[in-house]
């Protein structure tokens, strides 16, 4: 079977097909997925600029923004500013025994971004952050040689990886079949959201 790539160019050409709704719900569900990690970083962090209030009000908020359709610049800046002001540090992530803090906070100002924008970029950073995370976990788990000939297609194999990306790509081919109706596409988001808060705890797990 042939492993499963992230592909950038191949997710912006689905994702420039798609409203701005469903572009911040692909990267919430990536993003949700991904959020225990800030969350322990926050209990543990000796660090003072930490505030789990504001990325636990930000991805509420896109989820919430995406199923009602509706959008605050007022509200998505003010969230922003607050998620930005403590944006964790690489070296604090990894000083508090939470390697993927900074990557989960990022996911999160890059749903916040691409409700905002409604560029399909944001939604793709949020996404890469996710793959990054586990790809890098299975590197420095199993001490994988990326420079080796059948590093690469380890690591893409290796269930913790290949079960995000096929994750990502579950969620959007969702989205994709119920774009074409609002109130079918906001069952979806409901559906996805609850579905990646649950898949939250698993995301570095190799059960499928």
């Amino acid at each position: 079977m042939k492993s499963i790539e992230f592909s950038e160019s191949k997710l912006k050409e689905i994702l420039d097909q798609l409203p701005i709704e469903a572009q911040s719900a692909f990267a919430a569900s990536c993003a949700q997925r991904i959020f225990t990690c800030y969350v322990e970083y926050a209990r543990v962090t000796k660090s003072k600029r930490v505030d789990l209030d504001a990325y636990s009000e930000a991805i509420s908020y896109v989820w919430n923004a995406v199923i009602a359709g509706n959008r605050d610049a007022i509200i998505i800046n003010g969230l922003l500013e607050r998620c930005m002001a403590v944006l964790p540090s690489e070296e604090d992530a990894w000083e508090s025994g939470t390697p993927y803090a900074e990557d989960s906070a990022a996911a999160i100002i890059y749903s916040l971004r691409s409700l905002a924008s409604g560029c399909p970029q944001e939604a793709i950073w949020a996404a890469k952050r996710v793959y990054e995370a586990v790809d890098n976990f299975v590197v420095n788990t199993y001490n994988v040689n990326t420079n080796a000939t059948d590093g690469e297609k380890f690591i893409l194999d290796h269930p913790i990886v290949s079960n995000e990306l096929s994750r990502q790509l579950r969620d959007l081919n969702e989205i994709i079949n119920s774009k074409r109706d609002s109130e079918s596409l906001k069952k979806t988001i409901k559906i996805i959201m609850e579905r990646s808060k649950s898949e939250s705890n698993d995301l570095f797990s190799e059960a499928t």
